[in-house]
Order: C-alpha cells, then structure tokens, then sequence
C-alpha cells in the first residue's frame, strides 16, 4: 500500500474574487491553482498553508485567517504517485500585494459573480469539489480515483454548509 502524502491548497478570496496562479514546472504543469504544498515534518495543516500561501504568492496571512474547507484524498494508480490527502483552506484577510515565483509565474484574479474560473486550464477535479467550496461556502470531503493517464475515473464526495465553529471546520485545524 502507498504512503499517503500530506499537502494543503489555499484559496486567497476578496472582493468575489479568488486569486490563482499558473503553475509552469512539475506535476500540473499549465494548469491554474491555489498555492500549496507538502506538509513538513512537525508542520500544522495551517501553518503549512500560510507559509505556502507566503513562498507561492508573496502573501502573509495568519493562521486564524484561514478557513478549513475539508479535504480532498486523490487516489494515484499505483507505482505513478502517492496517494495524496490534500487540506483545503479559503484565506479572506492577507498583506502584501501577489508576486509570482518559479514555480507559479503568472498570477491573476478570477470573478466569482459571474464565473469565470478556468476549469478547462485546471485539475479535473476542481470543477466538483473546488466550485462548491468558492461559489457556495460549502465545506466539502471528497475521494477521487485516477487511470494512469491520469484522467479521473470515480469521485465521492461529500458537502457540507460552512459551519465555523464546528469541530472539523471554521477557523480550526483539523485534527
């Protein structure tokens, strides 16, 4: 069995709008994404999404700014990658102003009301669990299988209204 792998997403939102950069080196090559990251070792879920929201995008944002939104577990075939369990994080409140990097070297900003979010240039996956998650406030739990195209092949997923002080969503850390 794969050793699962953990990772964060952020979503920097203000204003209907959400900020996303394209990634132009590595797996997801030319597709549009939130800054996120492998968690490092003794590294919280939200302190790994605020330093890649920080190292992505030139953002400082503070843990309690985040908002767990679920998570997302990504069934890889096996021997082609890890399986992935990926935290999901909406950020609402940041200083500075976006800088792309190396890894993500054009950022911009997509409308929400009306959508314009690239789901033709992003994973496939997004346009299930991402939109609910942006356009709905809606906390969302969600397990995708994966051919060895990588094209995805099944998806359960699970959405819930956005409770903030619930155990397993809001402004806390999943534990």
């Amino acid at each position: 069995m794969q050793k699962q792998v953990e990772m964060t997403l952020c979503f920097p939102v203000r204003n209907g709008r959400v900020l996303l950069g394209k990634k132009n080196r590595g797996l997801g090559a030319g597709y549009w994404n939130g800054p996120g990251g492998h968690v490092e070792e003794g590294e919280g879920h939200m302190a790994c999404a605020v330093r890649e929201l920080r190292e992505e995008f030139g953002l400082e944002a503070r843990p309690d700014s985040l908002e767990y939104r679920g998570s997302s577990v990504f069934h890889n075939p096996p021997g082609k990658y890890a399986e992935v369990k990926v935290y999901n994080y909406v950020c609402t409140e940041w200083d500075g102003d976006p800088s792309p990097n190396d890894e993500m070297d054009e950022l911009r900003t997509f409308s929400l009301r009306p959508f314009e979010l690239p789901l033709d240039l992003m994973w496939q996956d997004d346009g299930i669990w991402l939109v609910p998650v942006l356009l709905h406030g809606m906390t969302v739990y969600g397990e995708y299988w994966f051919f060895d195209d990588g094209k995805l092949c099944k998806s359960e997923v699970r959405h819930f209204p956005h409770a903030r002080d619930s155990r397993n969503a809001g402004r806390k850390e999943p534990g």
